[in-house]
């Protein structure tokens, strides 16, 4: 039976599952059919680490789970999930086919799932089988396994079970490539859609396939003996790629090329070069790959302005909303009974969410693709949390929170910046610290010339300015703040907590990454950090330049 790592480079494993597990933030490893390590382990927990493979018995443990797990997944149609017969924590297992038999097996996993209650005398009896003396460490880093739901973890597997079989695939073709001889290889890649080359080690067409020769429309006798080079509207990366592989034996990186079909169309393609070797290892010559993009960036394109026109378009009718609602809720129609007022304010904070979603999508994408302009302009910074507390007024007084402003600026306190922009970054982290507020508790807005203290910070340091003035706004909420590791990521595009909140909104994971955004547009920082009661956001304006002041 072939080896995996006999037909598959173990790098390029590791790039697949360090990329899949990060992603996850599953463990894992690839075995073979016996249980033993092929490759890995990847973002192991210091449970397993430490604990479950620590001993002996613990690794022979975990071994016959990989075999386990190898059964089970040959077993199952399907993802195959199943408890690990060491800590019993939920693992997942996908078999490696080639030609019909597994030569391998992708395990990850390592987390609970939602009815997964940890039983500490159980607990305790596992880790007393392994030999661990250590009960408190082992108990505390049990509970710190990540918790995900089930229907989460099946699309993880799904995603595995993809994964192996693309990893199979490409052994099973890496295998019958080893078996072929030139000519054989390239009766082969005549049957993909991707162009093709081969060419001497001077860069002379040799072989192009089937796939090539239909785009160009050209026999095959005219494109033998042009250089390859030739074929492209920029010629130079193509023939640095090349000199850079007659010297190194290291793949090339993929180009973005212009293939000339005839004299006036033209292909985008994504181009990669590799080098051909004899039995011996020496240059045998130059292939290149080329995927024809054309029709991908097409599509790109339509799907972002289609993107931008939708989330642009939307904005008007939520406008009307607003202001049909503001006339109705202050009584200018006629006056309301408390059940109309109480649907009218659920309908209004409704219509409040969506705009600021709307809005943070529009400038999201316009900072996707350059577009993000700031409009600045003198305002008073404490006039505009003034209005954003407003606006937040009937969600506070439903679930009776009280909101508390400090200041260290008397008076006024103007500001040159992006207004409307830094009025919806307000918004929405008024609305975040809300959001994990529990009912008849205190949420502080502080501004501030020196940045909060009494706070452990997490992740990456912001990034300020030596020598420069800041004004320092923070929104402080009580109660149980984010796990450590929502800290570090938070600020992420689309990236949303599964930490419990009281109040049952659940966002798209734009608002904070629109937050980002516009601090570092204005050149300032973003920053989460945790207090003995809670988690403070800290906002960091740079004050004017000179030239900008009133």
């Amino acid at each position: 039976m072939a080896d995996l790592l006999d037909l598959i480079d173990k790098s390029t494993l590791d790039k697949i599952m360090v990329a899949y597990t990060k992603a996850t933030r599953m463990g894992g490893c690839i075995y073979d059919t016996k249980g033993n390590i092929l490759a890995g382990p990847y973002n192991f927990s210091d449970f397993c680490l430490n604990f479950c493979r620590a001993t002996h018995e613990g690794m022979h443990k975990c071994l016959a789970s990989a075999r386990f797990g190898a059964r089970e997944a040959m077993r199952k149609d399907g993802p195959a999930i199943y408890s690990c017969l060491n800590s019993g924590l939920v693992d997942c297992a996908s078999p490696v086919m080639v030609e019909g038999k597994m030569i391998a097996v992708i395990i990850c996993g390592q987390v609970r799932t939602d009815n997964y209650v940890i039983d500490r005398d159980l607990a305790v009896h596992h880790a007393r089988a392994i030999g661990i003396r250590d009960m408190a460490g082992y108990m505390e880093s049990l509970y710190r396994i990540p918790k995900i739901s089930y229907e989460r973890l099946h699309d993880f597997a799904t995603l595995q079970e993809i994964i192996a079989s693309t990893i199979g695939n490409l052994a099973a073709n890496n295998k019958r490539l080893k078996s072929l001889s030139r000519k054989r290889i390239f009766q082969l890649i005549n049957s993909v859609s991707d162009y093709i080359i081969a060419t001497d080690t001077n860069g002379c067409i040799e072989n192009p396939n089937r796939a090539l020769l239909t785009a160009l429309g050209r026999p095959e006798s005219e494109l033998t003996g042009q250089q390859v080079d030739a074929l492209f509207l920029d010629r130079t990366p193509v023939l640095r790629e090349l000199e850079k592989l007659r010297e190194t034996k290291t793949p090339s990186e993929r180009l973005s090329l212009g293939l000339m079909l005839t004299e006036k169309k033209l292909a985008q393609v994504d181009a990669s070069f590799s080098r051909l070797e004899n039995e011996k290892g020496e240059l045998g010559g130059f292939v290149a790959v080329m995927r024809d993009m054309t029709e991908e960036k097409n599509i790109e394109k339509m799907k972002s302005d289609l993107f931008g026109m939708l989330t642009h378009d939307m904005i008007n009718p939520i406008l009307a909303i607003k202001s049909a609602l503001s006339l109705v809720l202050d009584g200018q129609v006629g006056p309301l009974n408390q059940e109309q007022q109480d649907i009218l304010k659920m309908a209004a904070d409704t219509n409040h969410d969506l705009m600021g979603m709307v809005s943070d999508f529009l400038d999201v994408f316009r900072d996707n693709y350059g577009m993000l302009v700031l409009r600045r302009n003198w305002f008073d910074i404490h006039q505009a949390l003034q209005e954003v507390v407003n606006q937040a007024y009937y969600f506070c007084q439903d679930r009776k929170i009280h909101i508390d402003y400090q200041s260290d600026f008397d008076a006024e306190l103007p500001y040159y910046g992006d207004r409307i922009r830094l009025m919806r970054v307000f918004t929405n982290l008024l609305d975040n610290a809300i959001k994990f507020t529990g009912e008849d508790d205190l949420v502080t807005i502080e501004t501030r010339l020196q940045p909060p203290s009494g706070a452990n910070r997490h992740g990456h340091a912001p990034r300020l300015t030596p020598d420069r003035r800041y004004v320092f706004v923070s929104f402080h909420n009580r109660g149980d703040h984010l796990p450590i590791e929502d800290l570090d990521s938070m600020f992420d595009k689309f990236y949303t907590s599964n930490h419990k909140n009281p109040s049952g909104k659940k966002g798209l994971g734009l608002g904070l990454n629109f937050c980002k955004l516009v601090a570092e547009a204005h050149q300032g920082s973003i920053w989460a950090e945790t207090t003995d009661s809670g988690l403070r956001i800290v906002l960091a304006l740079p004050e004017a330049e000179a030239e900008s002041a009133p």
